[in-house]
């Protein structure tokens, strides 16, 4: 609650660590939402641009899935300094 659909990951390269989060195309969500089990679930639905963390960067970290399958899958590259 309070928070737009996102997904948090992690990389880690030696030492060095990052965390962060992936975010959707509210469209995307919403889409999800109209379906099942989501749709009986009944909560509201916290766009992108009212969570403060996207608003924070959180557009440079948009996935654009493309159907794959039975499902969607996303690719993005991260790069970490040595």
């Amino acid at each position: 609650p309070g928070r737009a659909v996102h997904v948090h990951f992690k990389v880690r390269s030696g030492a060095r660590e990052l965390t962060s989060q992936f975010y959707f195309d509210d469209a995307l969500s919403e889409q999800v939402f109209a379906k099942a089990p989501y749709v009986r679930q009944g909560r509201g639905k916290v766009r992108n641009e009212q969570d403060f963390l996207f608003r924070d960067g959180g557009r440079q970290l948009l996935l654009s899935p493309v159907a794959e399958g039975n499902g969607l899958a996303a690719a993005y590259t991260i790069g970490l300094r040595a």
